[in-house]
C-alpha cells in the first residue's frame, strides 16, 4: 500500500514554480528534510539538477540537504546508476524525490533491467513511497506516475492511426505509444502539457485502451500541478491553470464504416462514412486551483466559486464553429467553459437528441489527404454544471464529448 504524497506537475513550470515546490517541500515534511533529484529523463542533467536545486533553495532548503541521483543516458558512468550503492544510500536518506522533465521513456529504460525487471533503485523508491516519502515530478516526471503510461503520440495520431508498437523518435510522433510506467498514481492515466499541446484526444484514446479498466484520465495543464494522495487518489489543483479529468466509463466506440468523401451535412452529422470509429459519451471535468477531486465519488469538488447557472449567460454566440488559434476562447478550458456553459442555449445548434452543443475541428493531412474530426461538447443531463471563480475563470463538470470522424475537401 502506498501512503506518500505525489506532486504531479504538467510541465513548463514558470510563474508558479515556487508554489509547486513549496507544496512539494511541505509534503516531504518541511525545509529541514532531505531531498533527492532524479534527472533520468533529461538530455541536460546538469541544467535540470541546477534548476531543481535553485527552486528548493528559494523555498528555504539548504544546499547540503539536496543530492542528485546519478542516473542518466547522456552522462558517462551514470547509465547503471539504478544499481549503484551511492544512489541507493542517498535515496534511503531522502524524504522527498523530485523527477525532472524530458523523455519519460528514458526514465523507464534506466529504472528497468534489460529483462524488464525492476532495478534496486526503483524497488527502493516504491518502498520509500510506501513509508510516506513524497514524490514530485514535472512533464516526463508526471507521465511516469501512471502504469501504463503515455510514452508518445498526438491527439490526431491517437484517434486516426494504429497504436505504435514502440516509442517514436520523439514524444510528439503522431501514433499513440503506451507502455509500462511507475504506477505511483494507480487511479488514472496521467498526461501533461495538456491544454497547450491539445492532448484531449490522446488521453481519451489511451484511457479507452487501458487494460486495467480504470476508465479515468487526468490531464494537467502547464505551470500547474495536482497534489495527490497516492493511497486514495484524491487530489487538489495548484498553480496557474488547472487539471482535466476524462471519464470514459459510459463512453461508446462505434464500429468503423466505409470511407466516404463528402463534407459534414448541414445538421452537423457526417454525410459520408469514415473508416475511423466515432467515440461518444466521454465525460469531461475541469478543476481550477483550489478545487479537489473526490476519487471515491469520481466527482470534482469546487471551492470558493459561484454556480454559473445562477447568473445570466455572458454570451449569445450562435453555433460557434471553433478551431485553431484565431477561434474565440481557443483553449479547451475556456472554449467549453465559456461557449458551452456560459452561452445562451437558444443560440446553439442541437444534436439528434435535442441537446445544445458547441463544436471544434481537428484537421491534419494523412498520406496527402486531409482528415478531420468534429469534437462536440454538450452538457450532461442533470450534471453538476459550471462554476465561476472570483477571477472570472470557469470550472466545470459533466461536459459530454463526442469525437465524430468527418470527411472534408480542402
Amino acid at each position: 500500500m502506498t501512503s506518500g504524497k505525489l506532486i504531479i506537475a504538467g510541465g513548463a513550470l514558470a510563474a508558479h514554480e515556487d508554489e509547486v515546490f513549496e507544496r512539494f517541500i511541505l509534503r516531504s515534511g518541511g525545509v529541514d528534510r532531505r531531498f533527492a533529484i532524479l534527472p533520468a529523463a533529461t538530455a541536460e542533467p546538469a541544467r535540470a539538477i541546477a534548476r531543481a536545486r535553485a527552486a528548493l533553495a528559494r523555498r528555504g532548503v539548504a544546499s547540503d540537504r539536496v543530492v542528485a541521483l546519478e542516473l542518466s543516458e547522456v552522462e558517462p558512468g551514470w547509465e547503471r546508476g539504478a544499481w549503484a550503492p551511492r544512489n541507493l544510500d542517498a535515496l534511503r536518506a531522502a524524504d522527498g524525490l523530485w523527477i525532472s522533465g524530458g523523455d519519460q521513456n528514458a526514465i523507464m529504460r534506466l529504472l528497468l533491467g534489460p529483462d524488464g525487471a525492476e532495478s534496486p533503485l526503483l524497488a527502493l523508491i516504491r518502498e520509500r513511497l510506501g513509508a510516506g516519502m513524497a514524490i514530485g515530478g514535472t512533464s516526463a516526471g508526471a507521465a511516469v506516475m501512471s502504469d501504463p503510461m503515455i510514452g508518445g503520440g498526438t491527439s490526431f495520431g491517437a484517434l486516426s492511426l494504429p497504436k505504435a508498437d514502440g516509442p517514436g523518435a520523439s514524444e510528439i510522433d503522431r501514433a499513440l505509444w503506451t507502455c509500462p510506467g511507475l504506477g505511483f498514481y494507480p487511479f488514472a492515466m496521467v498526461d501533461q502539457h495538456f491544454d497547450a499541446r491539445a492532448r484531449l484526444g490522446r488521453l481519451v484514446r489511451a484511457v479507452l485502451d487501458e487494460p486495467r479498466g480504470r476508465r479515468l484520465g487526468v490531464g494537467v495543464s502547464e505551470d500547474s500541478a495536482i497534489d495527490a494522495d497516492a493511497s486514495g487518489g484524491d487530489f487538489q489543483v495548484l498553480g496557474s491553470a488547472g487539471a482535466f479529468v476524462v471519464d470514459v466509463a459510459e463512453a461508446l466506440e462505434e464500429a468503423p464504416s466505409a470511407v466516404g468523401g463528402e463534407a459534414a451535412s448541414g445538421d452537423g452529422e457526417p454525410s459520408a462514412a469514415s473508416a475511423r470509429a466515432a467515440i461518444r459519451g466521454v465525460r469531461l471535468h475541469y478543476l481550477l486551483p483550489g478545487d479537489r477531486w473526490d476519487a471515491a465519488a469520481r466527482r470534482p469538488r469546487f471551492e470558493g466559486k459561484r454556480a454559473l447557472a445562477e447568473l445570466r449567460p455572458a454570451f449569445a454566440l450562435p453555433d460557434p464553429v471553433a478551431s485553431g488559434p484565431l477561434s474565440p476562447y481557443g483553449d479547451l478550458a475556456r472554449f467549453v467553459g465559456r461557449l458551452l456553459f456560459d452561452n445562451d442555449e437558444a443560440a446553439l445548434r442541437r444534436d439528434g437528441a435535442g441537446r445544445p452543443y458547441v463544436r471544434g475541428y481537428l484537421i491534419e493531412e494523412l498520406d496527402g489527404r486531409p482528415l478531420a474530426w468534429e469534437l462536440r461538447f454538450a452538457k450532461a443531463p442533470g450534471g453538476q454544471g459550471a462554476w465561476l471563480a472570483p477571477d472570472e475563470r470557469v470550472a466545470f463538470a459533466d461536459a459530454i464529448v463526442d469525437f465524430v470522424p468527418v470527411s472534408i475537401n480542402l
